[in-house]
């Protein structure tokens, strides 16, 4: 191998740095909630403009740095309609960014009756074309095809 290195060559291989230790990734946790309106349409939001996946659209979604958001925190946060069978757990997945450790929670969920005017129903089929992290494509094209 030292025939081929020119640092080597040189003599001067005690002059080249290290290479640094890659920084750990940071945890980051997302409960992604499918919402269908009553005419079978998904919810769908678009994520800031900056940050992770900046500007691509994703399912309505509670982000922590911390730790999971508990199903009361999911309800309140996307104003979800309250009470038992209006969040149920569907998945659970994990997703490496070059810097963060993604950690999803899928749930479905009741539709709220005043959705936030943030959110946009969808047909499923025009979901397909709109910007979507790999995460989100598979909550929304392929999780939410198996929605009962």
């Amino acid at each position: 191998m030292s025939g081929h290195c020119r640092a080597f060559a040189e003599g001067s291989q005690g002059r080249i740095p290290t290479p640094k230790t890659p920084a750990a990734r940071k945890p980051l946790f997302f409960a992604s909630v499918i919402v269908r309106d009553q005419r079978g349409r998904i919810a769908v939001v678009r994520r800031p403009s900056e940050g992770l996946w900046a500007g691509l659209h994703e399912s309505p979604t509670i982000e922590r740095d911390d730790r999971h958001a508990t199903t009361t925190e999911i309800r309140r946060g996307l104003r979800l309609p309250p009470g038992r069978g209006t969040l149920a757990r569907v998945a659970s997945f994990e997703v490496q960014t070059s810097h963060r450790n993604c950690a999803f929670e899928v749930f479905r969920g009741a539709c709220p009756p005043e959705p936030p005017a943030s959110w946009r129903f969808l047909h499923p089929s025009r979901i397909a074309g709109l910007g979507l992290s790999t995460p989100q494509r598979r909550i929304l094209l392929e999780l939410a095809r198996t929605e009962p």
